[in-house]
C-alpha cells in the first residue's frame, strides 16, 4: 500500500497541475501534508461525497479508480472525465472498454484522459482509435481522449525544458491565422499530436501551439523566443521493402 501511497501521491499532484492548464476547476481538497492514512480517507470521502461520480461508476472495488473524477471548466460549458484506470483484471480491453462506457455516461462531456498502470494493448488501442477522431474540427460532438500510464503522466508545465504553451489555436482561429498572417498550415513547423506536451494541453490535430522557448542568455538576460507549431497526425510510417 505503501508504493501506491507514492504513486498515487504524485499523481494528485501532477492533476492539479493538469487541470489548471487546461483551465479546468480543481474541486479537489489539498492532499499536502496528509499521512498515508489521511489520504486514502481524503480520497474515498472525495469520491463519496460527488453524487455525479457515484452514478456513473458505481461500486468502487479499487483504490486506485477513487482519484477519478469529473470537472467543469471554468470559462466554457466543457467538461472532463479523468480516469484512473483500475487495475484489476488482466484483460487491458475491458477496461478502456469500462472507461468509454462511463464517459459516455457523464452529461455534457466530450474530454477525457485515461492513465494505466501499463502500456494499452492493440486491442484497448483498437477500442479507443473507434471513439476518437482527431482530424475533427472543434466541436462539443467529438471526443477528445488522451492516453497516460504512471510513468507518462507527470508535470511539464513546471518543466524547464519543457517550452511554455502561450495559447492555442482551435481548429477555425489556426485557418484564420493562416489567412491572416499569408502562411500555408503545410508551411509551418509541425509538433505531432500525441508529443508530450500536446498530450498534456488536450491539444488536436488542425490546432496551432504557440510556445515559448528559451534561447540562452546574453548579458545577464534571459532570452526566449515565440514559435508556432501545426499540430499533425503521426507522420507515415516507412513500408518495408519486398525482396
Amino acid at each position: 500500500m505503501e508504493d501506491s501511497y507514492d504513486i498515487f501521491y504524485d499523481h494528485m499532484k501532477t492533476l492539479t497541475s493538469f487541470l489548471k492548464a487546461n483551465g479546468y476547476v480543481n474541486t479537489n481538497p489539498d492532499y499536502n501534508d496528509l499521512d498515508q492514512e489521511e489520504f486514502f480517507d481524503q480520497l474515498k470521502n472525495t469520491f463519496t461525497s460527488n453524487a455525479e461520480l457515484v452514478e456513473v461508476m458505481g461500486d468502487i472495488k479499487d483504490y486506485r479508480l477513487l482519484m477519478s473524477g469529473i470537472f467543469n471548466h471554468s470559462t466554457s460549458d466543457k467538461r472532463i472525465f479523468v480516469y484512473f484506470c483500475s487495475t484489476l483484471g488482466d484483460n487491458m480491453t475491458s477496461r478502456v472498454q469500462e472507461f468509454l462506457r462511463i464517459l459516455c455516461n457523464v452529461n455534457n462531456c466530450k474530454n477525457g484522459i485515461i492513465i494505466t498502470d501499463r502500456d494499452l494493448s492493440p486491442g484497448a488501442k483498437k477500442e479507443l482509435n473507434n471513439v476518437k477522431d482527431y482530424n475533427c474540427p472543434d466541436s462539443y460532438d467529438v471526443y477528445n481522449i488522451k492516453i497516460f500510464t504512471d510513468k507518462t503522466f507527470i508535470d511539464i508545465v513546471n518543466n524547464n525544458y519543457v517550452p511554455k504553451i502561450l495559447k492555442i489555436y482551435t481548429t477555425e482561429e489556426a485557418k484564420k491565422f493562416c489567412e491572416e498572417n499569408r502562411i500555408k498550415e503545410n508551411k509551418l513547423m509541425k509538433i505531432i499530436v500525441d508529443d508530450p506536451l500536446c498530450s498534456f494541453h488536450m491539444v488536436k490535430i488542425g490546432n496551432i501551439s504557440e510556445l515559448e522557448r528559451e534561447t540562452g542568455i546574453e548579458s545577464d538576460i534571459l532570452r526566449t523566443q515565440r514559435i508556432f507549431r501545426y499540430v499533425t497526425g503521426i507522420p507515415f510510417q516507412r513500408k518495408m521493402s519486398r525482396r
